[in-house]
C-alpha cells in the first residue's frame, strides 16, 4: 500500500497537530469549494491549504477559524483535540452511584 492509499485511510495522520486534515477536505469538497478558492477565501496560499488537508504542516487556531467559518460548520468539526467540548466520559461512569 502505497502512501496516499494510507492517506485516504486516515493512517499515517500525525495526532500531534490540532486539525483533521481529512476532514477539512471532505468539508471543502462537499461544499464544492477548489482549494484555491477556500485558500483564497482566508487569506491563505493554496499550497499552503493542501499541506494542511495533507497534515504536512499544522494550522494555526486563528486559520482553522477561518475555515471553519468560510466551510459554515463548527470549528470542533475539523480539530482533533475537540476543544470547548464536554468530557467525553460515558454516562453513568462519572462516579456516582445509581440507587
Amino acid at each position: 500500500m502505497n502512501r496516499r492509499q494510507r492517506a485516504r485511510r486516515g493512517e499515517g495522520r500525525n495526532p500531534q497537530k490540532p486539525q483533521n486534515g481529512f476532514a477539512i477536505r471532505e468539508f471543502r469538497q462537499i461544499r464544492r469549494w477548489s482549494g484555491t478558492a477556500l485558500a483564497r477565501e482566508i487569506g491563505i496560499s493554496h499550497s499552503t491549504l493542501s499541506n494542511i488537508e495533507a497534515e504536512r504542516r499544522p494550522a494555526s487556531d486563528e486559520v482553522l477559524n477561518a475555515i471553519a467559518f468560510a466551510l459554515d460548520i463548527d470549528v470542533r468539526a475539523i480539530r482533533r483535540d475537540k476543544v470547548g467540548v464536554a468530557s467525553e466520559t460515558p454516562l453513568g461512569v462519572s462516579g456516582a452511584v445509581a440507587c
